[in-house]
């Protein structure tokens, strides 16, 4: 819930007497793509989305993320545990 929303809705209740629905519930989904490149190699593509309901159950945002310290984060941390798979620990 944003406090932007929250204020907006206060004004337009007061103001007009309309309603306004806001954001209560998100979540964030992630689509990898994998591809051999030859027999010992795979190239891997990964995409973030983020879904936001209101308060009605509507979907009001469905965006693409595309911080790039989001996508730095998830490869070094897939680094990180490939490194220790290799190294069965």
């Amino acid at each position: 819930m944003e406090t932007g929303q929250v204020i907006a809705k206060i004004a337009i209740i007061a103001l007009v007497g309309g309603n306004m629905p806001i954001d209560t519930t998100q979540k964030i989904r992630a689509s990898v793509v994998t591809h051999p490149v030859d027999s010992r190699n795979t190239a891997l593509r990964v995409t973030f989305q983020r879904i936001v309901w209101n308060e009605n159950n509507e979907i009001s945002k469905s965006e693409r993320l595309k911080d790039p310290y989001l996508y730095q984060e998830f490869f070094d941390k897939l680094s990180k545990a490939l490194f220790l798979e290799a190294q069965s620990l």
